[in-house]
């Protein structure tokens, strides 16, 4: 979509559609290249989800602050993450499996 200013900073604002799904538009900080706000206004009310508070948790730098605004909110909901814990995957919830024997 292009470059947009909002709030004194510049965001670089891409437009996806997931299949089957509405489209929204994502928007990256210039500056840090992290996602700050997804918008949907594919609806009759516009939504707002800004991301913040980034903090690294082992390899990934999370938000840890979401607040959503618009959708016929009466006020903006904020969610405030504590903490982030990343553990491995059972990799057996992703296996086939095992051929039965004869």
């Amino acid at each position: 979509v292009g470059v947009r200013r909002s709030e004194g900073r510049r965001f670089d604002v891409v437009k996806v559609q997931p299949n089957g799904g509405a489209p929204r538009e994502l928007w990256f900080d210039r500056r840090t290249g992290l996602l700050g706000r997804m918008a949907d206004r594919s609806g009759p009310q516009p939504t707002t989800v800004e991301l913040g508070d980034y903090r690294r948790v082992g390899p990934m730098m999370v938000p840890f602050r979401i607040t959503t605004v618009g959708g016929g909110l009466a006020r903006p909901a904020e969610r405030v993450l504590q903490a982030v814990e990343f553990k491995p995957a059972d990799r057996a919830i992703f296996s086939l499996p095992r051929p039965k024997g004869p």
